[in-house]
């Protein structure tokens, strides 16, 4: 009888390569352990899983404890184990993670984190935890609403190296990765220390690498619904049996698996950027609130004339009613981010997409980021097919 596979989703934060060499031979150990099962390493971006569980393709899942917990109110994940990293005669982290805010070494313009008011931030994604969310709790916590109080945050997926080249390279003011990132590109021989410098270091006891916000619980293996109980419980007591010194465990750069952390923390910090990214911080949330309903209904009122008045132009000109711009959609059941309407706008012209990229001012892993959004929410194949369903709602 052939095994039967179960596939492992796992957050390629760093290149789907790495991340195959990382944890195939841990998930290689785990198919020698399990009777009659074998085990797949399926690397995958924020927006891979969720579109891979969605389609019942995953069986188990290795990702951060924000986009585990995020996955979890969706796909009712059962959380496993947690991952250990503090190895003997390596920096220690307690078994924590956080993130790094840096700059290039020369730029004087920002030295605090309340210099990067009207600054360019590079993150990974808009849900990402390592990658941005820790980050941007920490300004919030310090007075800096980044959707609010920066001049733009530049988003350019992973692997999360492609923000520190672009902090050098000087593309953005700024940037934010997860912390080990920096100290791996060292190793690695792709950075040199003397090329960027920590904005709000932190020194946190037993805590060894660089590091600019508060720290939180190590990854989560966890389990879809697709598998069975029984078949959860010999996977955590397969993997908390593995030592440090197992090749797999060497190999994957980590120390050993653990059984699973509190989350108060990572829980707490959603609730604060779930609030601030919508208009709202903790401190002022109900100063906001009435501000941003009149703004709402200001917007709101122009964007119906707008549209009004669009659609006398088109029928004076004798053009018919399929005639219909992406402003359109914006007030339809497809609710468009600013940016989003800008970039199909440009698309809807027939730019490429660093045609755009120029036209906006970002990088064109932004625009693809938003692509790809709009791709999803309009459940079309390409933008040909989104245009033409803006055109025809």
């Amino acid at each position: 009888m052939s095994a039967k596979l179960l596939k492992v989703g796992v957050l390629a934060h760093r290149g789907d390569e790495l991340a195959r060499q990382r944890w195939h031979p841990t998930f290689e150990f785990l198919s020698h352990s399990l009777n009659d099962h074998s085990l797949a390493v399926v690397p995958l971006s924020l927006q891979g899983m969720s579109a891979e569980l969605n389609e019942g393709n995953l069986d188990l899942v290795l990702t951060n404890p924000g986009n585990f917990q995020q996955l979890t109110e969706t796909y009712n994940l059962e959380p496993v184990v947690s991952l250990r990293t503090e190895r003997s005669g390596q920096p220690r982290t307690g078994n924590r993670l956080g993130a790094v805010i840096f700059v290039r070494s020369d730029n004087a313009a920002v030295r605090g984190l309340t210099d990067l008011r009207n600054k360019r931030l590079g993150a990974v994604a808009p849900d990402a935890f390592g990658g941005f969310r820790i980050a941007a709790d920490t300004l919030l916590r310090n007075g800096i609403n980044p959707w609010r109080d920066l001049d733009a945050i530049e988003y350019f997926g992973f692997p999360q190296d492609t923000i520190v080249t672009a902090v050098i390279n000087g593309e953005i003011d700024a940037g934010t990765v997860r912390t080990g990132v920096i100290e791996s590109m060292v190793l690695q021989g792709k950075l040199s220390p003397a090329d960027i410098r920590v904005v709000n270091s932190v020194r946190v006891p037993g805590f060894d690498l660089a590091l600019s916000t508060q720290l939180f619980p190590e990854w989560v293996l966890g389990a879809s619904t697709n598998v069975p109980e029984i078949l959860k419980r010999e996977i955590a007591i397969s993997l908390l049996s593995l030592k440090d010194e197992h090749p797999a465990v060497r190999s994957g750069d980590y120390a050993g698996w653990s059984t699973i952390a509190h989350t108060g923390s990572v829980t707490a910090l959603m609730k604060n950027i779930e609030l601030a990214s919508s208009g709202f911080t903790l401190s002022r949330s109900s100063a906001w609130l009435g501000g941003i309903v009149l703004a709402m209904m200001s917007l709101l009122s122009i964007m119906a004339l707008a549209v009004y008045r669009r659609s006398e132009r088109f029928s004076s000109a004798g053009a018919g009613p399929d005639v219909v711009r992406h402003d359109i959609a914006s007030v339809s059941n497809v609710s468009l981010t600013r940016r989003e309407q800008d970039i199909l706008g440009l698309v809807e012209r027939g730019l490429t997409s660093k045609q755009i990229a120029r036209e906006l001012s970002i990088s064109p892993k932004t625009v693809e980021y938003h692509r790809s959004h709009l791709l999803r929410k309009f459940d079309a194949q390409n933008m040909t097919q989104v245009v033409g369903k803006t055109r025809h709602p």
